[in-house]
């Protein structure tokens, strides 16, 4: 179960020290609906702080 979600990634964008941009990862149908099966909002991985 754990393959389908290879390659998701949040990356962030840095300049001088300071995240200037973050690119939140994009989900499949499929990995939306595993998340959805196991009661995990993909906000979790989208909404999360960021730490430079």
């Amino acid at each position: 179960m754990l393959d389908i979600f290879t390659g998701v990634a949040r990356h962030h964008l840095i300049d001088h020290g300071r995240v200037a941009q973050t690119f939140e990862p994009t989900f499949t149908p499929l990995q939306h609906q595993v998340l959805n099966l196991l009661g995990v909002p993909a906000d979790t991985y989208t909404n999360a702080p960021t730490k430079p």
